[in-house]
């Protein structure tokens, strides 16, 4: 385990598909920990066949290469903060950096996607052309020492083989 010294689960790096957007570690930014990410999820694409009644088996076509299926993912996170700080940090910080923001103008460029990269740095596997699909809040506790709550967001991964990588800004960064 000496390669994954220092990191913790909650190492989830997010950047936004936008040329030149920052790379923000949630729990830097947020105080948010995964807590649980299953690995990449492989189903290949159905491939051309036929099935005549009067043999055995199928006539299938195997290319040279076997395409797969993008895939959803759900990821279950953390949040443990100052007291009444939940909403901040997971409904207008997290939340609303997943889901990206309206057009103000037609000025496309200012246009923050709903897209994203995601890299997790204990397992050492990222993905491009990721979007949140759901988001699943259990029940949020509100206690002297602050907020504590857990979720689960639901990922739908469409590049399902692209591997990336993302370094950890080591701070919170500007969004």
């Amino acid at each position: 385990m000496a390669s994954n010294e220092g990191i913790t689960r909650s190492s989830l790096l997010i950047q936004k598909q936008t040329t030149n957007a920052p790379v923000v570690n949630i729990y830097k930014q947020w105080n948010i920990v995964c807590t649980k990410i299953p690995m990449p999820k492989l189903e290949s694409k159905e491939l051309p066949a036929h099935d005549f009644s009067g043999e055995d088996g199928e006539d299938t076509y195997i290319p040279s290469f076997i395409p797969v299926k993008a895939y959803d993912c759900t990821i279950e996170f953390a949040y443990k903060g100052d007291l009444d700080s939940c909403y901040d940090n997971i409904y207008l910080g997290f939340i609303k950096y997943l889901k990206g923001t309206a057009p103000a103008s037609d000025d496309y460029d200012s246009i923050t996607e709903g897209g994203f990269k995601i890299y997790d740095q204990f397992n050492k596997f990222g993905r491009e052309k990721v979007y949140m699909k759901s988001f699943d809040p259990n029940e949020l506790i509100h206690l002297e020492d602050g907020d504590h709550i857990t979720f689960k967001l639901d990922f739908r991964f469409t590049d399902p083989t692209t591997e990336i990588t993302l370094t950890d800004p080591n701070a919170k960064v500007t969004i």
